[in-house]
């Protein structure tokens, strides 16, 4: 139930919006009778890890696909949603353990 939800809102909402305005569908929660509180916790309990990790990871792998096709690091960071350029960097490094601007040379 909730992993379609999860699908459907996310896999479209993606390549429609900004990544930093990504959230939990509450709209559709509403129509199952659930709270914001339930939601989260059912995500957690269907994907293994909170909204927040799961965003990230979803600004990760955007930002991977943009970074391999060449674009500028700092356009890839403030259209994930990072204030900065280095906030971006700081971010990547520390799940990569390499700066952007090396990881596809």
């Amino acid at each position: 139930m909730l992993d379609e939800l999860i699908t459907r809102h996310f896999s479209h909402h993606a390549t429609t919006r900004p990544m930093a305005a990504m959230e939990i569908d509450y709209p559709s929660g509403r129509r199952l009778k659930l709270t914001s509180k339930t939601m989260h916790r059912l995500f957690a309990k269907e994907t293994g890890m909170t909204f927040g990790e799961w965003r990230q990871q979803a600004h990760l792998l955007f930002a991977l696909e943009r970074l391999a096709r060449g674009e500028r690091v700092v356009d890839v960071a403030l259209d994930s949603g990072y204030a900065s350029q280095s906030a971006f960097s700081a971010m990547f490094r520390r799940h990569f353990g390499v700066p952007p601007n090396v990881s596809y040379r």
